[in-house]
């Protein structure tokens, strides 16, 4: 028998509250009775694992988001020097909800007395009739069957980053975190509810680092600057709370509503997009020495204006280029020759623009301004424009132009327009291109690779419609199965087996269902694609390649030194690649988005 053992085991219990109103976990008191090495198996069998103390301190805190009036009653105890068992009749309040559960637990001690395993043996389909769920779904770590909020979080160290954040934002506001939910996003993002002294409930949004070298301002603070301004200036954008210095990132408010205008009439629409216009026109008159003064750069002189995208983005794809991009460097060249020279007054601008939530009819906030820089204000319409393709503005583009130019009593200059369409999509494509010629572990690679194909067929599009050269697509034949079909069907079958616990883990797992998805079109085309393309750019350059490797830096030297005369050549070269892709991966969920580029009418 170890009495110390199971005194150590019983005071941790008895930490964790004694089942009145008000009662709450004393979490310095339970990671005391830890090891640093603990691992924590939250129900067997199949339940997630948590390792290490500081992810320990993690799960509780988000537990105690949630649940209340914990009692642990133990019934009976058994030990020896290293092991302690216990058979407990444990009680809590599940959102509401009176749990009483039966469970055995299992604690191994290392030779300082400290609890370094921790395995809690519980009936699931018990704790499922009493949360109300079908029998059917309590097998396993399945999210419906404890709450999807008691699923571990997707690895330690996001363990540790969550419980940071929850820290930070407690001092921050003075309240208590009563819900915690991440959202299932490529970037980390969260939503909260804080109880306040007073019984008050305050919303808010944590907006993470991107992640990865993909952002030409990858400072987040320079975000929760422009926002805290633009506020200040009477610009709808959500309210800054504060800056977490580890992990970087902005607690904001949390907006209600939403960007889908699915169902919506005609007239609320209409109405929607004309106020998120307004907005921007407002923004565009702002001065700019408060910016300035924020370290976001002045450009001087029309070509610094018209460029302004161009000179942000460049360092970002300069020093992540690993392969050679023709298609990009032609864009680049384009560009850098048509430079809309009579344009002399730079304004601030949103840059990915088009970012609305609006509810009951009005527009709530503008979001999304890590990529706003002082340029053309021309260029917020243009990338509004790209955007209508996926998420609609409300009404016609041609119409809300022509009602910017009411607002602001500028003409209406559409090879402008033009010219900034094709710069937009330049720099995004830029951005992620480097993403899919060298992916990094960790990275949203469907999501890349969904941007990679969408954008380059954007910057396609654009380039013919600013040089006037109509799109063609050419006939394919298209092969439905590779020779690695049989093996893509096991793949396939080998994820679908995986048991999948939360919301996150379910969005990378669809994650994966993509990528299987387009390897297997991949499979059955690609070879035929790279022959023609092969075949195309022999014909272009009149010499023979070995290897199709060899072709994009041959043609990206091409792009550099040819003159105009070329340009219509090219771009119809790169018209029949990107347009051939998008007929064989356009039929995909990662493609979807690239087949329905359609730039929409300016005037």
């Amino acid at each position: 028998m170890g009495l110390k053992q199971e005194k150590r085991v019983l005071d941790m219990l008895a930490a964790w509250g004694d089942g009145i109103d008000g009662s709450r976990p004393e979490v310095e008191r339970i990671l005391s009775a830890f090891a640093e090495n603990i691992e924590w198996q939250l129900w067997v069998p199949g339940g997630p694992v948590i390792r290490g103390r500081d992810a320990l301190r993690a799960e509780i805190e988000r537990q105690m988001g949630y649940v209340t009036n914990n009692h642990c009653n133990t019934r009976n105890i058994l030990s020896t020097d290293r092991l302690v068992m216990t058979e407990r009749d444990d009680y809590c309040v599940n959102q509401g909800r009176p749990m009483p559960h039966s469970m055995v637990a299992v604690y191994e001690l290392d030779e300082d007395g400290l609890i370094c395993a921790w395995r809690e043996y519980l009936d699931t389909a018990d704790l499922a009739r009493k949360k109300g769920v079908p029998l059917a779904e309590a097998a396993g770590p399945q999210p419906d069957v404890l709450e999807k909020s008691m699923q571990a979080t997707e690895s330690p160290a996001a363990a540790v980053m969550e419980q940071k954040l929850r820290a930070f934002v407690e001092r921050l506001t003075g309240g208590r975190i009563t819900g915690m939910e991440r959202l299932p996003r490529w970037r980390p993002a969260w939503n909260l509810s804080v109880e306040n002294d007073d019984g008050s409930t305050l919303g808010l949004h944590i907006r993470g680092e991107r992640g990865g070298d993909v952002s030409p301002f990858p400072d987040l603070r320079r975000e929760a600057d422009i926002l805290t301004l633009l506020g200040a200036h009477g610009v709808p954008v959500p309210k800054i709370h504060g800056y977490c210095e580890d992990p970087q990132a902005i607690v904001m408010d949390w907006v209600p509503g939403t960007r889908d205008l699915s169902g919506m009439d005609e007239n609320g629409r209409r109405t929607l997009a004309r106020q998120y216009v307004e907005a921007m026109a407002a923004m565009h008159q702002l001065p700019l020495a408060p910016f300035v003064e924020k370290g976001i750069a002045q450009p001087r002189g029309v070509e610094a204006i018209g460029l302004a995208g161009l000179t942000a983005y460049y360092p970002l794809y300069e020093r992540n280029k690993t392969t050679p991009q023709p298609l990009i460097e032609f864009a680049l060249g384009w560009l850098r020759r048509n430079v809309p020279v009579h344009r002399t007054r730079p304004s601030f601008v949103q840059y990915d623009s088009g970012q609305y939530l609006h509810q009951d009819g009005k527009v709530q906030a503008l979001y999304d301004f890590e990529f706003a820089m002082i340029g053309d204000p021309l260029a917020d319409l243009a990338s509004a424009r790209m955007r209508d393709n996926y998420e609609p503005l409300g009404e016609c583009f041609a119409d809300l132009y022509r009602y910017y130019c009411e607002l602001t009593g500028e003409p209406a200059e559409p090879e402008v327009v033009r010219y900034h369409t094709l710069l937009f999509s330049t720099v995004s494509a830029m951005q992620f291109s480097a993403t899919v010629t060298t992916p990094k572990p960790g990275d949203p690679h469907d999501t890349y690779i969904e941007f990679d194909i969408a954008l380059r067929r954007v910057v396609v599009h654009a380039l013919a419609e600013a040089m006037g050269v109509p799109l063609e697509t050419r006939a394919l034949d298209i092969a439905e199965k590779g020779p690695n079909a049989a093996l893509l069907d096991m793949l396939e079958d080998a994820v679908n087996q995986l048991e999948i616990a939360g919301e996150f883990q379910r969005s990378r797992h669809r994650a994966v269902h993509k990528l299987v998805e387009y390897l297997g079109r991949a499979d059955a085309m690609e070879s035929e694609l790279r022959r023609l393309e092969q075949e195309a750019a022999e014909q272009l350059l009149g010499r023979r390649f070995g290897r199709y490797e060899e072709i994009d830096a041959a043609l990206e030297t091409f792009v550099r030194q040819a003159g105009a005369e070329y340009d219509e050549r090219l771009l119809r070269l790169f018209m029949t690649q990107i347009e051939r892709r998008v007929l064989v991966y356009g039929g995909t969920a990662i493609g979807g988005s690239a087949s329905h580029i359609d730039l929409p009418p300016i005037l």
